[in-house]
């Protein structure tokens, strides 16, 4: 019986063991089959990496992109002679000076916006690029008691007139050139330049890669790459800009000229400027040449808008203003909606001297010299 017992023992012992080996197989098995297809390496992660929170892509915004934001120039460079010589265009907004969101989030109120919801007509004649400083007001927008030199206002305009009216442009005393600008204003915003507030930002809030040019190049070419000023106060909205330029057969002295030429702007365009939702027109309509328009043998007009709607703007070739007209309507009914709005005009006393920003007073000499920055281009190449 003993035996019998022992003889059972032995035989479950074995199929026991048996089993232990088939699963240990299979277990085996499946584990060989993973490291077949598969390998998994333990490594510390690089933290420099950008930590990943969710493989969910975000929805990239939609609604202010789609639009200049109006703020967005505030702090930034500004050329005149390499510009547009269009005072106010965005287009002559260069590069940061100052780190605004850095300032703002130390400083919120540092800048100060204003809802003004007005209008405004300006226009000037000029019948020699030399009389430009009598007449432009370009001379305003620049900060009070700094000497300044019209010299790259009237080299920045002399080129732009001269890219414009390149086919119809002449040196003959005929020639006499204006401006009209037609503004609807809707706000305007400033940077605080209290004494303290520009040494604090001089000090502790411009942009790195402006400190970089200022350390590592020439103030000339600082000044080409940058511009001349800094834009601290400025207006947005909606603008519409229109380069004249004529042959008066009629007057020879320049102030007849200039008349002649305000006489010609102020018959040529049409708009009730109380209201954004009337009729706006830049010409003859009806191709009916005007009796304040007879003095001249030829008058062109070119317009460029900023702000506006997509697909509203206007930028058009010189055109013959005594027999063609051009319908801004749909571009001022566009201006309803303020995200289409930009920066249209600057300030009196908007434009700082890009020094004012500069604490060293060894560079900050140096870029006001006149002897250089206002200087004609092929003066500044010699001193490269």
């Amino acid at each position: 019986m003993r035996k019998f017992t022992i003889f059972s023992c032995i035989i479950l012992f074995v199929i026991a063991s048996c089993n232990n080996e088939d699963e240990i197989s299979d277990s085996a098995s499946l584990n060989n089959q993973d490291d077949s297809t598969s390998e998994i390496i333990l490594q510390e992660r690089d933290p420099n990496l950008p930590k990943v929170w969710s493989k969910k892509i975000a929805p990239r915004p939609s609604t202010r992109t789609s639009f200049t934001d109006a703020t967005d120039f505030l702090g930034n460079s500004y050329a005149i002679e390499n510009g547009t010589s269009i005072i106010g265009d965005f287009s002559n907004a260069r590069f940061p000076i100052v780190n605004m969101e850095k300032l703002l989030e130390r400083y919120p109120s540092y800048i100060i916006a204003k809802e003004l919801r007005t209008t405004s007509t300006e226009a000037m004649s000029y019948a020699s690029f030399e009389r430009l400083e009598t007449t432009s007001s370009f001379t305003k927008t620049v900060k009070s008691g700094f000497s300044l030199n019209i010299g790259p206002f009237k080299l920045g305009r002399k080129k732009t007139v001269t890219d414009i009216f390149k086919h119809n442009t002449s040196n003959s005393e005929q020639a006499v050139h204006g401006e009209l600008s037609v503004e609807v204003i809707n706000g305007m915003i400033s940077l605080q330049t209290a004494p303290s507030a520009l040494r604090r930002i001089s000090a502790d809030y411009l942009d790195e890669l402006f400190v970089d040019a200022l350390y590592n190049s020439s103030m000339v070419e600082l000044i080409q790459s940058y511009g001349e000023f800094v834009l601290t106060s400025y207006y947005t909205g909606g603008r519409a800009s229109a380069l004249y330029y004529g042959l008066d057969t009629q007057s020879t002295d320049f102030n007849s000229k200039e008349r002649d030429m305000d006489k010609s702007i102020n018959a040529t365009y049409s708009w009730n400027k109380d209201s954004v939702s009337g009729d706006f027109s830049v010409g003859t309509k009806d191709g009916n040449s005007s009796t304040e328009t007879k003095s001249f043998s030829e008058l062109h007009v070119s317009i460029k808008t900023l702000g506006g709607a997509y697909g509203y703007n206007v930028a058009t070739p010189p055109y013959d203003v005594k027999s063609t007209s051009i319908n801004l309507t749909s571009w001022l009914q566009s201006l309803n909606d303020s995200r289409t709005h930009t920066m249209i005009d600057i300030q009196d006393g908007g434009l700082y001297p890009i020094s004012d920003f500069i604490l060293e007073e060894n560079l900050s000499k140096d870029i006001t010299t006149p002897t250089w920055i206002f200087s004609t281009k092929n003066n500044l190449k010699n001193r490269i």
